[in-house]
């Protein structure tokens, strides 16, 4: 018997343990504000994977997403697997990005990484760095460059 693997884009799967206390309101939020926050303990590619999926929660709610693989733009136009991959959240329920999303008159030239979108505008990280799809790494190789 042969398995065949279909290719899927994937955010890598992250495993993380942390304790969650009941919410308890003290006038700065409610539970859900609480589930929606990063984290604390998160590693530099765990902060970048979180803040990637919130902003595609805050950008395309509840629907299905994929990224383009030529044209490293994340959108709900899915198609085959040889012109986009699904992405899978890490963080089910981030919410509230830091990056942000910035239109520009020219491409964005980052040199050996491709520069990711969001509905055809680049993905800021803050401080002049972009969100980019590293070379060589496995999974889904993210970094702010």
């Amino acid at each position: 018997m042969r398995i065949h693997a279909i290719p899927m884009l994937v955010a890598p799967v992250a495993v993380l343990a942390f304790a969650v206390s009941p919410a308890v309101k003290h006038g700065r939020g409610d539970a859900r504000a609480a589930a929606t926050r990063q984290p604390a303990g998160l590693t530099t590619y765990g902060r970048v994977v979180w803040n990637l999926d919130a902003l595609l929660h805050d950008t395309f709610g509840g629907r299905t997403v994929c990224l383009g693989l030529k044209s490293d733009d994340f959108t709900t136009s899915c198609s085959s697997f040889a012109v986009s991959g699904y992405y899978l959240y890490t963080f089910a329920t981030a919410r509230d990005s830091r990056f942000r999303l910035v239109r520009r008159k020219r491409a964005l030239v980052l040199g050996n990484v491709r520069p990711l979108k969001v509905r055809g505008a680049y993905v800021s990280c803050g401080g002049g760095r972009w969100l980019a799809l590293e070379h060589g790494s496995a999974n889904l190789p993210l970094a702010c460059v």
